[in-house]
């Protein structure tokens, strides 16, 4: 199973959020009401980090992720 990432930011901070491609269309379905609100989403990101089939790398890549975040 791929496992994806949302990065989105907004004016209280970062928020990573972690989901499968089931998580896809209800994270769609935010960012177009936030759109439809006028608010940003120009960075906001989804990204495949890995899959269930490789946990190893996946917990590697989760982790990279958060420290890359915490560096911004």
């Amino acid at each position: 199973m791929k496992i994806f990432m949302r990065t989105v930011y907004a004016d209280s901070g970062v928020d990573l959020t972690l989901g499968t491609e089931k998580d896809i269309p209800v994270w769609q379905a935010e960012e177009q009401e936030w759109i439809s609100e006028e608010l940003d989403c120009s960075s906001d990101t989804v990204e495949e980090i890995g899959t269930t089939d490789d946990i190893e790398t996946l917990l590697k890549n989760i982790n990279k992720q958060i420290k890359e975040q915490r560096g911004n």
